[in-house]
């Protein structure tokens, strides 16, 4: 099991163009995150792939009682 592992290694390193391990190490740093950071940024993709985020800024610039009148006049 071992010897398949160092071989598994060695090939990824020689693809990717490392030379040792000590340049692999530490590389993916940078893409780790926490669970409660990974589900903000779904739920704000969501938002923004639905529109919602518009929607929002929309009804921020307008006072409400000037956007209800806009939604109830014919």
């Amino acid at each position: 099991m071992i010897d398949e592992l160092k071989e598994g290694l060695e090939k990824f390193m020689v693809d990717k163009g490392f030379n040792s391990v000590e340049e692999v190490v530490g590389k993916s740093l940078g893409y780790f995150s926490t669970h409660m950071d990974l589900v903000q940024k779904m739920k704000a993709a969501k938002r923004t792939k639905a529109g919602e985020a518009s929607r929002d800024n929309e009804w921020a610039q307008k006072d409400i009682t000037e956007k209800t009148a806009e939604l109830t006049s014919n």
